[in-house]
């Protein structure tokens, strides 16, 4: 995710995107980063031992993949709902341990599948161990957010839980398959763009909200919090194909600017301010569907998609400033 890079009222006006106060979304957040982060660390690295102490290379594989780091996107943002929304420390935590290890595991079967040899600074896992190990490695991620979820204190809610877990997670790995299938097999379109960075991303996005949301006993906002992640989700790919242009460009890989420049002939700084028009109408969908959930639970979220706003904003200047030299 891009870092905040300043702030502009004109230029967020000009973008369509009302920004929250960040004095209200730190406000709403109080867990101590520091301890939370160590927190998660001990549940990810724990979760992956069950049932036993046993040498393994998947495992050795596993711990080695969680300790090249990462931003824990998922994890803080469900932790924080679940805070917010009357989940104790034990099963906010868990909520969110359940979240970083799908994503985890999505993680590594995408390196394998797109032969990226690289994550996170460090070889990936098929490119250190195989594709076999991946492969297993990836199936013990998903095993591990399983067994994570037998562990809530709210027994009753644990069906409903695991349901929810399934629908996402077939939702992440029907979006890997449609995203492999050959070129000329999908459809070069703005709409499909978007429901491919949904199909892949927002899901498990959706359910860093979803979850605690569900555990507290608040079904009715799920269809909410899904809207303000499936927003969020395009905006997030946008972002990133605005950053991985000249990338994308050398390696043939989909890219929302590319798209346009191919689809509609637009020249790359038309194609560029298209992509961020777009981006913001989405962050703009997803701070007012995200404002709707109850007791301030997506306020995580919300400083994402502010940061989303502030680097794309930045972006846009630097773009407009270059086209005038």
């Amino acid at each position: 995710m891009w870092e905040a890079s300043g702030s502009s009222s004109t230029s967020a006006k000009n973008l369509g995107v009302v920004l929250l106060n960040n004095d209200s979304v730190s406000s709403a957040i109080s867990f101590p980063a520091e301890a939370l982060s160590t927190l998660l660390e001990r549940r990810l690295t724990d979760a992956c031992h069950y049932p036993e102490d046993r040498d393994s290379v998947c495992l050795d594989a596993a711990l080695e993949h969680f300790a090249a780091g990462g931003r824990r996107v998922r994890a803080l943002i469900c932790f924080h709902a679940g805070r917010c929304l009357g989940l104790d420390e034990s099963d906010a935590s868990l909520a969110a341990t359940v979240c970083e290890l799908l994503h985890n595991a999505s993680l590594i079967q995408d390196d394998l599948l797109d032969r990226t040899a690289m994550r996170r600074g460090v070889k990936s896992v098929w490119a250190r161990y195989g594709d076999t190990v991946a492969v297993c490695t990836g199936d013990l991620l998903l095993s591990a957010a399983y067994g994570t979820l037998a562990q809530f204190s709210s027994t009753a809610l644990i069906g409903e839980a695991l349901r929810l877990v399934h629908r996402r997670t077939s939702e992440v790995i029907h979006g890997q398959a449609a995203e492999c299938l050959e070129k000329d097999e999908q459809e070069d379109t703005v709409a499909f763009y978007e429901q491919q960075a949904i199909g892949k991303s927002a899901s498990l996005l959706s359910l860093a909200l979803e979850l605690p949301i569900l555990l507290s006993g608040r079904p009715e906002f799920l269809a909410t919090a899904h809207a303000a992640a499936s927003h969020f989700a395009v905006a997030y790919q946008i972002a990133d194909d605005l950053k991985d242009y000249e990338q994308d460009t050398e390696e043939g890989s989909p890219n929302l600017v590319l798209l346009l420049q191919r689809r509609e002939g637009m020249s790359l700084e038309e194609a560029r301010k298209q992509a961020i028009e777009l981006a913001a109408a989405r962050l703009s969908a997803a701070q007012a569907q995200a404002a709707c959930l109850p007791n301030h639970c997506a306020a995580t979220l919300l400083q994402y998609a502010n940061r989303l706003h502030q680097s794309m904003t930045c972006d846009s200047r630097n773009s407009a400033a270059h086209a005038g030299d």
